[in-house]
């Protein structure tokens, strides 16, 4: 596994299925452990997310080839001054 990319659309769980979501990080998230088939934990920190707004979020692996996949969705919402923690585990 190279790394992550992380994605993001506003709405709950009746987000449309041809939604287009919305890559929040600029930079692949490198893989912490490549070749560990442990895994690892991983954080993302962004700013643009608002309280009370349900949002789906989806993680895409790319591996060394370039090659990806994509996982989700997963739903939360923050409320005020929170940090959103989702657990997204592929094995």
């Amino acid at each position: 596994m190279s790394g992550f990319h992380l994605y993001r659309a506003a709405g709950g769980s009746d987000v449309e299925a041809d939604a287009r979501p919305t890559r929040l990080n600029a930079q692949l998230i490198p893989c912490k452990t490549p070749g560990n088939p442990t895994g690892a934990s991983y954080a993302y920190l962004g700013g643009s997310a608002k309280a009370g707004v349900p949002y789906q979020y989806w993680l895409e692996t790319v591996d060394v080839h370039g090659d990806a996949a994509r996982y989700g969705p997963v739903s939360g919402s923050l409320s005020a001054a929170t940090n959103l923690y989702l657990a997204l585990v592929h094995r």
